[in-house]
């Protein structure tokens, strides 16, 4: 379903929650790497990805987006 130019999914890959697959995943405050980095994610960490912008997807847990070419479902 798309709303307002995102995407939102209740699940990715078939599975409610990504793992991040990478030593550490930069959170950025929007879906581009020309945002703020807001927070870091570490290796093997699980979240829940509620809506997705193209290979973004939000992170609720850590209030920001990720690149989903860093996880695995």
């Amino acid at each position: 379903m798309r709303l307002n130019g995102f995407e939102y999914w209740t699940l990715y890959n078939s599975r409610p929650y990504i793992i991040v697959d990478c030593k550490a995943l930069n959170v950025r405050s929007d879906h581009n790497t020309s945002s703020s980095i807001i927070n870091v994610v570490y290796q093997n960490t699980s979240l829940l990805i509620t809506k997705t912008y193209d290979n973004w997807g939000y992170a609720p847990a850590v209030g920001g987006w990720i690149s989903l070419s860093y996880v695995r479902g």
